[in-house]
């Protein structure tokens, strides 16, 4: 068990919440499709159902994407920004490659329900 001299979690918050939304920004301004998505922010992630004017339900249920970021023990002692610019672009560049195909899966589905 690590012991700390003393804890600041309102940093640790700070910096989850500007590395995840620089992460979001990041990735719709290298996607087109993703910049046409408006985002909005939930707790919770319903399953969604679409009825077709068929009447077919197509189901959807909610997919997780994970976001790996790793910089260098170096870079964070020396306070690299370069460094941690680079591994957020990295981290955005991965996450996309994980989660846009399943996105366009996903609109697939629903196209073909209609």
């Amino acid at each position: 068990m690590s012991v700390y001299l003393f804890s600041l979690p309102e940093y640790d918050r700070a910096i989850g919440r500007f590395a995840y939304e620089m992460l979001q920004n990041l990735m719709a301004s290298k996607d087109p499709v993703l910049q046409k998505i408006h985002r909005v922010h939930s707790e919770q992630i319903p399953a969604v159902q679409n009825t077709m004017p068929s009447g077919e339900v197509v189901e959807g249920e909610p997919f997780r994407t994970e976001m790996k970021v790793s910089v260098g023990v170096n870079d964070i002692v020396s306070g690299s920004q370069d460094a941690f610019a680079a591994a957020l672009d990295a981290t955005a560049e991965n996450t996309l490659k994980e989660m846009m195909p399943r996105l366009i899966e996903r609109i697939a589905q629903i196209s073909k329900g209609a």
